[in-house]
């Protein structure tokens, strides 16, 4: 993300906020759907999300803002999830371009369901959004191992959710 794009929306720049927008919005609402699996929900999360992101992007310091964009993401998910029960409220199909059929995809989909929110969340920031373990940990605040162990952790429980052996 251009550094100049960011500060001139820190300064309330409403052109530079909608080029981030623009740029985040499907990843984040993706991000956000695989997570609740419930399209009008993660709409509405990922509104939210940009109306925290717009409120408090002069905290952002440099570095990565993929990071930090998705810190926020997965923050405000998290959250959500400790105010509500987390039910999973299927919502497919997942418009995405794809080569898995449908119905591993939604295989997939259900293995990731039955996840802890904590654990797909960092399985999905790894293994779909290319996330690295250096990033994971910053969006998530712990060291480095953890992130590692958590993943290693969260790759088991997929497989035995998925159908393979752990």
């Amino acid at each position: 993300m251009d550094e100049s794009l960011i500060e001139q929306a820190k300064k309330g720049d409403r052109e530079a906020m909608g080029m981030i927008y623009s740029e985040y919005k499907d990843r984040v609402y993706n991000h956000i759907f695989r997570m609740v699996y419930h399209r009008e929900e993660a709409k509405d999360l990922t509104q939210d999300v940009f109306v925290k992101v717009f409120k408090k992007l002069h905290l952002f310091k440099g570095g990565s803002f993929d990071a930090w964009i998705y810190k926020v993401t997965t923050n405000l998910v998290l959250n959500h999830f400790a105010r509500h029960n987390p039910v999973v409220k299927f919502d497919f199909p997942v418009p995405e371009k794809s080569t898995l059929s449908i119905d591993t995809r939604i295989d997939i989909e259900r293995a990731l369901s039955k996840m802890p929110p904590v654990l797909r969340s960092m399985l999905l920031l790894k293994e779909v959004e290319n996330f690295t373990c250096e990033e994971i940990a910053d969006i998530f605040n712990i060291p480095m191992g953890t992130v590692k162990s958590r993943l290693s952790r969260a790759r088991k429980i997929f497989k035995r959710f998925y159908g393979g052996e752990p």
